[in-house]
């Protein structure tokens, strides 16, 4: 029963959709997509092994047009090394703690000591091992540009670091270089 509860939607098999001006602003599908700027959300699902999604699972596709389409996250914070944004991937089966958060992306303020207004940002990536454990940052692009594996503070345009030996390996077929 709804009573009590505020409800938007439909109780037949019929899109949930919602207009502006007159025009479609978003759509959501019976199956649960969610698409804005179109009247039919698809998962446009790959057909290659790499990256193909669920078919099952639930979709926000975005359709700019000829335009392209984009995804702004803000914030106001002024503090040196505060989150800015992210996008995280969690598992939420079976888990009701940070075990279940198992990769990341995000931004964070870099220091800028004159003030707090024109810092630049460094991005991360996250993934947490098997097991127990926490996200951790994998690899980092620097507001200057420098890339970090291994480091959360790279010096150098390419800058890897592992204290367990080699740091870096080339593979050509049947000959390989540790670096």
């Amino acid at each position: 029963s709804d009573t009590g509860t505020g409800i938007i939607g439909t109780y037949s098999n019929h899109p949930l959709t919602i207009k502006t001006n007159g025009s479609t602003a978003a759509t959501i599908d019976t199956s649960g997509n969610v698409g804005i700027g179109q009247t039919g959300p698809t998962s446009h699902i790959n057909t290659g092994t790499f990256f193909k999604p669920d078919s099952n699972g639930r979709f926000l596709t975005l359709n700019g047009g000829a335009n392209g389409s984009f995804i702004m996250l803000e914030s106001q914070t002024t503090t040196d090394n505060d989150q800015i944004g992210g996008i995280y991937w969690n598992r939420t089966g079976a888990q009701g703690d940070a075990h279940k958060q198992v990769a990341g992306i995000d931004v964070i303020q870099d220091t800028y000591a004159p003030n707090n207004v024109l810092e630049g940002g460094t991005l991360r990536f996250f993934t947490k091992t098997s097991g127990s454990g926490t996200n951790t940052p994998r690899m980092v692009i620097a507001g200057g540009g420098n890339v970090g594996i291994g480091t959360t503070a790279p010096s150098k345009k390419l800058h890897v670091e592992d204290s367990s030996g080699y740091q870096l390996q080339l593979d050509g077929g049947n000959n390989f270089w540790n670096v």
